[in-house]
């Protein structure tokens, strides 16, 4: 017997502190059922796609990179 249920994250979100230049790969993989889950990043409320929003950013379902970070990355 399965209950449907939200997504859970598998692991607890918290702020990330980054320096500039450095790089870092973000994943806030979750659990749910039905399993289906879509995931969406956003920055200022503008989506970043999958694929490439720039050069230096880029997301894959749960996943999100960012390289070479700069001050205009900061925020939620």
């Amino acid at each position: 017997l399965r209950f449907r249920h939200v997504p859970v994250f598998l692991k607890t979100t918290h702020n990330l502190d980054m320096l500039e230049q450095s790089s870092v790969i973000i994943n806030m993989t979750a659990k749910a059922y039905p399993e289906h889950i879509t995931y969406v990043w956003s920055k200022k409320e503008i989506p970043v796609e999958s694929g490439k929003m720039s050069q230096r950013i880029s997301s894959s379902g749960p996943i999100l990179d960012v390289r070479n970070a700069t001050r205009k990355d900061s925020g939620t």
